[in-house]
């Protein structure tokens, strides 16, 4: 089986997204991401769901839990809405990067965490029992999303102004700035200054 290559193509809303939701933090492509894709397997690009971020309250779908508050399905349903906890993870309007830890973000970022629960019981019909559960499952993708960004952008480079050149365009650059400061600290290294 062959796959051919198609260009990147720019996803337009035909509907006015809600204010929470930027779409241009889920999609905006790096060049090095368009270089990287030619050049090596061909992958679909990140998960977006900009249906489900774009649904109404009346089109929203049931969650069923089971008896610990973890959802269990209905099954098309569940699946969709596990990717759309990562994808709220990866948007820094509700969750941002220039946070220690997941646990902080509400001493940080006053009202965050209830920010992302409200966000979510209007995509979803979901019960208030499973607001923990979700919290904890925003806050496991949002530590893998910093460790991926860690990981593609900071590590395989040797100076900051390399990773700078080469950061992520779904970052916006004042969080990536912390992020260089908070992993460089980390290392007994010399470092370029930042950009400004």
């Amino acid at each position: 089986m062959t796959r051919e290559l198609h260009q990147e193509e720019e996803i337009v809303f035909t509907e006015e997204p809600s204010v929470e939701f930027d779409p241009t933090v889920q999609e905006v492509r790096s060049t090095d991401d368009r270089e990287r894709a030619t050049s090596s397997k061909q992958s679909r690009g990140r998960t977006v769901l900009k249906d489900l971020h774009l649904l109404s309250e009346e089109d929203r779908k049931p969650i069923i839990l089971n008896a610990r508050c973890q959802p269990i399905g209905p099954e098309p349903t569940l699946k969709s809405f596990k990717e759309f906890m990562g994808t709220l993870s990866r948007m820094s309007n509700l969750c941002p990067l220039n946070v220690e830890k997941w646990t902080d973000m509400d001493k940080v970022y006053k009202g965050t965490k209830e920010k992302n629960w409200q966000y979510v019981k209007k995509r979803c019909l979901i019960s208030d029992r499973a607001k923990k559960w979700v919290l904890q499952t925003v806050g496991a993708d949002w530590r893998g999303f910093k460790g991926r960004l860690k990981r593609d952008h900071y590590k395989p480079y040797k100076t900051n102004k390399m990773r700078w050149n080469n950061r992520s365009n779904y970052v916006p650059s004042e969080h990536f700035r912390w992020l260089l400061k908070r992993w460089n600290d980390s290392k007994d290294q010399a470092c370029v200054e930042l950009p400004p």
